[in-house]
């Protein structure tokens, strides 16, 4: 499976690792791993590593689908903090499309260009939830 996880709680974060394009199917798979696992917790921060992975073969229906899936997941998740790092333009480009579809959600979302980057906005406190 292309999508690896680690669940680290004492960071409060759960890290996926995309290696190749990104298949809903995959992901659902790897998410149900995660809620059903006894580290994981509501509210934890995710990182998708996406630095040797690409989104770039994603479909206007397959965008949608992941937004639906993301959607019903946070049902399950609670208020969180969401980074995405890639490499590239176009990754980029379909990161910050499927974040804005999924702009009624709980989690806060930004996409970096840098790794480094993505873990220290997770590290930093998280913006004050709307009333």
């Amino acid at each position: 499976m292309p999508i690896k996880y680690h669940i680290d709680p004492d960071a409060n974060l759960i890290t996926f690792r995309l290696i190749g394009d990104y298949r809903l199917d995959e992901a659902r798979l790897v998410w149900r791993e995660v809620f059903d696992s006894k580290l994981y917790r509501k509210g934890m921060n995710s990182l998708w590593d996406m630095r040797h992975g690409t989104l770039r073969r994603l479909t206007k229906q397959g965008a949608l689908a992941v937004r639906d899936a993301t959607m019903k997941a946070d049902k399950l998740r609670g208020h969180y903090k969401l980074a995405i790092a890639v490499v590239t333009e176009v990754d980029y480009g379909m990161a910050r499309m499927l974040t804005i579809l999924c702009d009624e959600a709980e989690f806060e979302s930004q996409v970096f260009r840098g790794y480094d980057e993505a873990v220290q906005w997770l590290s930093e406190p998280s913006s004050p939830q709307d009333p």
